[in-house]
């Protein structure tokens, strides 16, 4: 409600007068006050209806009520300020908004709040987190191996050689775990492409443990949310059936789960398929300067192995697919050998989430190159971890998603 200045100086007198009896001078009475609020014309309200003199003063009464208790948790957080001037803005800013006190930047219910200074002690968190799990030359860590493992997912062996190896980068050639922490597709020993000794070395561990002669690896992808994907990549990166867009990591991971190659970045609005033509796979053979490697099925030679696909793969002969209906005893047989194979993908996929909670949350970084780097990089420690704890899963790591990926009527 608006009203002219003189209103506004006569009500702000008349609440000083009832909320703080003392800040008013003994010669001019409320009652006074009271007649030269009543004396004026009915006040005009936005839709031009006249409002009484006794609503009015009503009304102005229910304010000066509401008015006594907030200007007494002023003058106790301000015991400097006096009641005179605390009425005035205060006052002035329930009768008209945008009076003083809000071009001030003041409220009616008192100062503003600053931000309140917490000491965090994080020097001593960091003393302490040292004490716990990692010790010094002359007392041993609080916590016992173990521990470390579950905290860090790794040894604390593993951890130092790769702490010391990163502190010392100004030695050339680069240090051995160092390298592999550089933004390439080709990481040192733990992200590069089988050679024939290493294919020769998975038809054996593939043949004795699923009884498949000739299998590389199995092949699959996975999606990883995008919490912070800007408005104008949503058409790209997002499906109807997601809560958020997501990007598309492509991984070829064999039966210990060893990832022998990672193609990530895909928008998530793309299948399988669009992910495989964009995928650097199959470029070595395409070059022709793929390694051959040989084997024998039922009297006949194969001079390069095969990938266990699911049913949107392409029928190359490269990618050995289930069959969709088993007809007979035997296709019955090869189907179930074929799908019991294909969960080293599956389990490949839960390990890693399981040992990195960042991609297994929505991601919240704004640049697909960040997300890029982030993934990679706990791609390479998966395969650093395997290597250290010599290919030995913790079931800690593993992780287990609640919402299936097919949904049944």
């Amino acid at each position: 409600m608006r009203v002219n200045e003189e209103h506004a100086a006569a009500v702000t007198k008349l609440v000083t007068a009832a909320a703080f009896p003392s800040a008013c001078s003994s010669s001019e009475p409320v009652q006074q006050l009271t007649t030269t609020v009543s004396a004026e014309e009915p006040v005009q309200v936005k839709k031009k209806e006249k409002v009484s003199k006794n609503r009015y003063l009503k009304n102005m009464i229910v304010r000066v009520i509401f008015m006594k208790s907030g200007k007494e948790v002023l003058l106790k957080r301000n015991p400097d300020v006096k009641a005179d001037k605390v009425g005035g803005p205060v006052l002035s800013g329930l009768i008209e908004p945008g009076s003083e006190s809000q071009e001030a930047g003041g409220s009616s219910d008192g100062p503003k709040r600053r931000r309140t200074y917490i000491y965090r002690e994080r020097e001593e968190a960091e003393q302490r987190l040292i004490d716990d799990y990692f010790g010094d030359d002359e007392y041993e860590p609080k916590y016992p191996e173990e521990k470390f493992r579950r905290k860090y997912r790794m040894s604390s062996r593993l951890f130092n050689k790769i702490l010391n190896d990163i502190l010392s980068y100004d030695v050339q050639p680069l240090p051995e775990y160092f390298s592999y922490f550089r933004s390439r597709l080709d990481a040192g020993d733990f992200l590069r492409r089988p050679t024939a000794t290493d294919i020769q070395k998975t038809y054996e561990l593939h043949e004795e443990k699923h009884g498949l002669p000739g299998m590389l690896e199995s092949i699959d992808c996975m999606h990883w949310d995008w919490k912070n994907c800007p408005k104008s990549l949503h058409g790209q990166f997002k499906r109807s059936t997601n809560k958020y867009p997501t990007l598309m990591l492509e991984v070829v991971a064999d039966q210990k789960l060893w990832i022998w190659h990672a193609y990530f970045g895909v928008p998530g609005a793309n299948n399988d398929l669009n992910v495989l033509y964009g995928s650097l796979l199959f470029d070595a053979e395409i070059a022709d300067i793929a390694p051959e490697c040989p084997f024998v099925v039922n009297g006949h030679t194969y001079r390069k192995g095969y990938y266990l696909a699911d049913g949107i793969y392409p029928t190359w002969s490269t990618f050995v697919k289930t069959f969709s209906v088993a007809r007979d005893e035997k296709t019955l047989k090869f189907k179930r050998v074929q799908e019991a194979a294909r969960k080293d993908i599956e389990r490949a996929f839960g390990v890693l989430q399981g040992r990195w909670g960042i991609i297994r949350q929505p991601a919240r970084a704004m640049q697909i190159n960040t997300l890029k780097r982030i993934m990679f990089c706990c791609i390479i420690l998966h395969n650093m971890i395997l290597e250290d704890e010599r290919f030995e899963v913790n079931l800690r790591d593993v992780f287990v998603n609640p919402t299936p990926n097919i949904v049944r009527d």
